[in-house]
């Protein structure tokens, strides 16, 4: 009863398992399961082989399986071998084979009954044999229940298992089957072949098939997580039924068949057995044009797998690859197993011996009577082995490894009775004992080392050959030795039969694959060698979206000793949900991510940095931020508590305590709220914006430890007015976008200071950002209800001003509207190109000296290699193309090899190099003041603070403007010390193509003011421009009233990252035209869906307007130059500029504009007319004066 206990706590575990049902294991306790004794011995071998293929409905057992039966009396030929040449002397080695009908619940059911027959109560009480191991189950599934079952025995009735083709990765888990040994290689091995086959065909876009069963299931998963790393998209993924004759199995191929032809999948793995594979490559050839197959090995090369039921080669199939473990001919079998379909008296001995050899002959001939009465008429050379072995329907390929398995059993008997009968011949005691002590066979076998070289006569492939287990059970294979091999169904040289050619092998964790040596075939069946193979890729003329990998987590990651964070938004951000990104962004990211590491990189190699970190090195995180505010806040948290995942599997935990600084944010709001979430972490860290021109992050008691080598935008919004001035114009409108801090906090600066031009603010244009620029065409109706204020400026970054001028130019016919463009706009080439209607429009740019080794360096770059994954994307969005591998392709052509070669570098990428060195700079020298010599790690400097970093930070000085000298970086506000220029967007006169723009430099601003050379000046049609308000009514609606001594303006932002301007005290304010108007002030204006939030409801705006009109509005005084600031009257207009924070004192009296004009005047220095500090009006003299 000891096997029918532990047989109770088997079923336990496996119940929970799934594997198997108690039904069968009590039929096991108490059945008596189909077996046969082949060979008696002294010491028997167990041998668990399928015989027949499935359990049918009724119970019973199906076909017979040719490959089975082979295996089955191959290792029969090879037992009687041995002991006709007395391998083991003395000692006869048995052989009782038990069946499992290809079924793991059969198999353990079996596995019960030879071990009660050998050492359990109910076994024969005179049996003179001694069990030594099993051999098999050959398949996965099968393998793996029994060695569950043996595994939950005592450690010292564990009897060990070796099999000779069950592959499955999971066997090798010691744990879970502590019994288990192979001797071929497992199928983690084969993964990897396939994935380098499928790279080395250029495959992405592959569809994978599996068998149910866990050496199908099993495989797939892993092959699946490795081809995610390789970016191998697998856009089907089906399992097969293991019984073919099913509904559920016709079902599934169905549905793998129309998935295929639906998505043009040119590419199949294929990992199953000979049945489900030959029966799916079957259907798919009637109805299926082309696709090229790779098998796996548990075809076992038979070239049935390959063919019709008439024995002709399928054209699907033709061409096909398989990985396998090397295939070995067994010469001698074949002589032997021919020889039983040749003389009947051979047959009948070994049809005694083997009562399922009749069974199949009958099968195989349609025998139903007695074999003697049909063995003359029988069709038995259909039953014979080919005589060349590589074409498939020689020997089976698990036919050598089974009787290898075999070999090394004997071996290991061999090698006991040595050890244990000291010369003597026979089954001695000593052997008897040892064999029954199993645990210690087990340990004996882990590690252990055998020759089958004394074998060489019965199998010439033995000699020379030595067989020896890893702890995992798994065979070792010797260096230099192949592991696996890849085989081409082709036709034999020089012939038209259709055979398995080896073509490849794997060794040492490389494939060498021949190819010259392969061959495929069209769909006419003409011959194809390996580089015309149709590449299995996403069609040409579809996005594969499926299989659009979401790379908006992936950080770019280099080891150092302390670390630079940058945070970049590599993908813009999604318009119509804060927590997630939109597209890559095409203008600027990745190359600005590319431009930071190469900045880290010549830290080290730059002999300027020569002392700097000595003995120690810079690291990097990049983090994508997608230019979101709450994802700012969201992976800066990640990374501090350790959940934000680096490529290699870590996480960041280890890098906190290394970390040097911030670089970025990049825009203003993000910058804000990095600056935020590292204040209050309670660990504060500097930030150096390269870009971050808010006036907010000037406070430096909300943001004491930012930084930025930009100056803030109260100097822009100068400069803006500046040039309005300077063009003789005084009536303008503003497009800017309400969703961001930047932009809010520039036009408030513009509004600010707009009465002391003597300009009016026609309208301020508000936009959210939108996903189309179709969503922006009602800007254009807007702009044309103050169709006199042809001067907009434009105050948006690089996507908004793509899709509003998109929308914007095409719609415009004689408005001769000319654009002023803040600095994000910049000198970016992509914004002008083919827009020939911004002919004359002017932007300002904020520009320092362009990195001349990074620009070539990054013009050579190939962006589908290296560290930055994101480059790839990049170019494939800015130039509207695709790579070879890309899954994104209708409507784009391919891309150039030298994609990089006309990059114009972007106006931001050498202020991101230069951030790095401040930060670098900064950090060296407060840790050379500070800190020991040879400090560690960051957080054993207690003296490193971020006060004192700050400090140190700010004496940084370098070459900005590459004019050899270097000089200060940050004025004593942490701000950046510079000025701007003045581009004009003309046409390339030089080019060939009439759409072809490009930048003029018309004007500097620095701290002498605004140099705008008119000379240079050129308008659309030649004609002059000016942009001035028309008549009197109009500009009777810019009224002015007394400005109140607070100026200070304040950016507040909502929980989601959106910030809301609030100005405190500004003169100017509402632009109200309700009477004209109705319903438009506060909601979206006609035509424009995009705007239904932006702005309360009717019965809040005419809450305020009654507010508004009870004030005492002042009205304009003197109005002969025509000359008007922004003001406020009565009327209403259309669309809400700004809300006044205080309400008009009473008793306020009105001024004219002369008065005004005196006062505004009298509050500005003549010296200093912007108040701004003297060092960054100093530094932006130099680089102009210089340049």
């Amino acid at each position: 009863m000891l096997f029918c206990f532990a047989l109770c706590i088997f079923c336990r575990s496996i119940l929970l398992l799934g594997t198997v049902t108690l039904v069968y294991i009590l039929e096991g306790c108490f059945g008596n399961p189909d077996n046969a004794v082949l060979i008696s011995g002294n010491v028997s071998l167990a041998a668990i082989f399928p015989v027949n293929d499935g359990i049918g409905a009724n119970g019973s057992c199906g076909q017979y399986l040719t490959s089975s039966i082979q295996n089955l009396q191959a290792v029969k030929w090879f037992v009687d071998e041995l002991n006709r040449n007395d391998y083991v002397p003395g000692v006869t080695i048995g052989l009782e084979v038990y069946r499992s009908c290809r079924n793991p619940e059969k198999a353990v059911q079996s596995t019960v009954s030879l071990l009660q027959k050998y050492d359990g109560d109910g076994g024969n009480p005179g049996q003179s044999s001694s069990l030594f191991g099993i051999l098999g189950p050959p398949s996965t599934a099968e393998a793996m229940a029994v060695s569950r079952f043996i595994g939950s025995l005592p450690a010292d009735q564990e009897v060990f298992q070796i099999s000779g083709s069950a592959t499955g990765a999971a066997l090798s888990n010691k744990r879970l089957y502590p019994n288990f040994f192979r001797v071929i290689p497992s199928d983690s091995t084969q993964i990897q072949v396939m994935l380098q086959v499928m790279e080395q065909l250029e495959w992405n876009y592959v569809a994978l098939v599996f068998d149910d069963d866990d050496y199908g299931r099993s495989a797939a998963k892993e092959l699946r997580r490795l081809a995610e790393e390789k970016d191998i998209c697998l856009p089907i993924l089906a399992s097969m039924p293991l019984d073919k004759s099913t509904s559920w199995f016709a079902r599934n191929v169905s549905a793998i068949i129309e998935e295929v032809k639906r998505k043009h999948v040119r590419g199949m793995v294929i990992i199953g057995g000979h049945g489900t594979t030959q029966e799916l490559i079957r259907r798919m050839n009637a109805e299926v044009r082309f696709v090229e197959f790779i098998l796996s090995e548990a075809t076992g090369l038979q070239r049935s797998t390959m063919e019709s039921s008439s024995g002709s080669a399928l054209g699907l199939a033709q061409g096909a690859l398989l990985a396998s473990p090397q295939y070995f001919g067994v010469p001698k079998f074949r002589t032997y197993w021919n020889s039983l379909w040749e003389t009947k008296t051979v047959f009948v001995e070994q049809a005694t011996e083997n009562p399922w050899l009749a069974g199949f002959f009958k099968q195989k001939t349609g025998c139903t009577t007695d074999i003697g009465a049909c063995w003359d008429g029988a069709q038995r050379d259909d039953l014979k082995l080919s005589t060349v072995d590589s074409s498939g329907e020689g020997l089976g390929l698990f036919t050598w490894y089974n009787v290898k398995a075999t070999a090394v059993m004997a071996q290991f008997l061999k090698q006991l009775h040595e050890e244990k009968c000291a010369g003597t011949t026979g089954p001695c005691t000593r052997l008897t004992e040892a064999i029954k002590k199993r645990g210690d066979l087990l340990a004996s076998l882990r590690g252990a080392s055998f020759s089958l070289n004394d074998l060489g006569s019965s199998v010439s492939s033995f000699s020379d050959m030595t067989v020896q287990f890893d702890a995992n059970g798994n065979i070792t294979i010797p260096q230099g030795e192949a592991e696996y091999a890849v085989y081409n169904f082709r036709k034999e040289t020089g012939g038209n039969n259709f055979v398995f050619k080896k073509i490849g092998a794997f060794d040492d964790g490389a494939l060498n694959i021949q190819t010259p040596e392969a061959e495929f075939y069209s769909e006419d069946g003409s011959s194809l060698n390996w580089e015309a193979l149709p590449k299995a890729q996403c069609p040409a003329d579809r996005d594969c979206v499926e299989c659009r990998k979401d790379l908006t987590d992936h950080v770019v990651f280099k080891e150092g000793d302390f670390y630079v964070v940058a945070l970049i938004p590599v993908y813009s951000k999604n318009p119509t949900n804060s927590l997630e990104c939109g597209d890559i962004n095409g203008y600027s990211g990745a190359d600005l991510v590319q431009a930071i590491m190469f900045a880290v990189d010549q830290v080290k190699t730059n002999v300027d940095f020569k002392g700097v970190l000595t003995g120690r090195t810079v690291g990097l995180v990049v983090i994508n931020t997608c230019g979101t505010p709450l994802l700012v806040r969201q992976r800066i948290l990640d990374l501090h508590s350790g959940r934000l995942t680096l490529p290699d599997g870590r996480n960041t935990s280890f890098i906190v305590p290394k970390i040097m600084g911030y670089v970025g944010a990049f825009y203003s709001s993000n910058s804000i709220a990095a600056s935020e979430t590292l204040t209050s972490i309670g660990r504060s860290y500097v930030e150096v914006s390269a870009v971050s021109t808010s006036p907010a992050l000037s406070d430096r008691v909300k943001h004491p430890y930012f930084m930025r080598l930009v100056p803030p935008d109260d100097t822009q919004a100068q400069v803006f007015l500046d040039v309005v001035r300077s063009l003789g114009s005084n009536y303008i409108q503003i497009i800017y976008d309400a969703s961001t801090a930047y932009a809010t906090g520039l036009f408030n600066e513009v509004m600010k200071r707009v009465s002391r031009y003597d300009i009016c603010v026609a309208q301020g244009i508000p936009i959210t950002p939108r996903e189309t620029s179709s969503e922006y065409k009602w800007i254009v109706d807007t702009l044309r209800d103050k169709s006199h204020a042809k001067l907009v400026i434009v105050i948006l970054h690089e996507l908004e001003v793509e899709k509003t001028m998109d929308a914007i130019l095409p719609l415009l016919t004689d408005d001769n509207f000319v654009f002023l463009g803040c600095e994000s706009w910049g000198r970016r080439q992509q914004l002008i190109t083919g827009r020939t209607k911004l002919e004359g429009s002017l932007v300002l740019s904020l520009e320092i000296a362009v990195d001349q080794v990074f620009k070539n360096e990054f013009s050579q770059i190939d962006p589908r290699g290296g560290n930055n994954i994101w480059l790839n994307y990049f170019w494939e969005k800015r130039k509207n193309c695709y790579f070879e591998k890309s899954f994104e392709r209708k409507d784009r052509q391919p891309c150039e090899d030298d994609i990089a070669h006309d990059y114009m570098q972007d106006t931001w990428a050498p202020f991101f190099i230069n951030c790095v060195y401040s930060v670098v700079l900064g950090f060296n020298k407060t840790l050379s003041k500070h800190c020991s010599a040879s400090p560690t790690f960051r957080s054993k400097c207690d003296a490193l603070t971020s006060e004192r970093l700050v400090e140190a930070t700010k004496e940084v000085q370098l070459d900005l403007y590459s004019t050899g000298r270097k000089d200060k970086v940050f004025d004593s506000n942490g701000d950046g010390l510079g000025g701007f220029k003045v581009l004009q967007i003309v046409k390339d006169l030089s080019s060939s193509d009439s759409g072809q723009m490009l930048y003029k430099d018309v004007g500097t601003w620095t701290s002498d003011g605004l140099n705008l050379k008119s000379e240079l000046l050129r308008f659309a049609g030649g004609s002059e421009f000016k942009s001035v308000c028309p008549n009197e009514v109009e500009c009777n609606k810019c009224v002015t009233e007394s400005s109140p001594t607070n100026t200070s303006t304040s950016t507040s932002t909502s929980s989601d990252g959106v910030p809301l301007p609030v100005t405190i005290g500004v003169n100017p304010l509402w632009l109200m035209d309700l009477d004209s108007h109705p319903r438009r002030t506060l909601q979206s204006p006609p035509g424009d869906p995009t705007r239904q939030n932006d702005y309360t409801n009717d019965t809040t705006a005419k809450s305020l307007n009654r507010g508004m009109s009870n004030r005492s509005l002042p009205l304009p005084g003197d109005m002969s130059d025509r000359s008007l600031p922004l003001g406020m009257s009565s009327s209403r207009s259309q669309l809400p500029i700004i809300v006044p924070d205080e309400p008009q004192p009473q008793g306020a009296q009105s001024m004219s504009y002369k008065d005004l004009r005196q006062k505004e005047e009298s509050r500005v220095s003549l010296e200093n007319p912007y108040d701004l500090p003297t060092e960054r009006l100093s530094a932006a003299h130099t680089y102009f004066t210089h340049t």
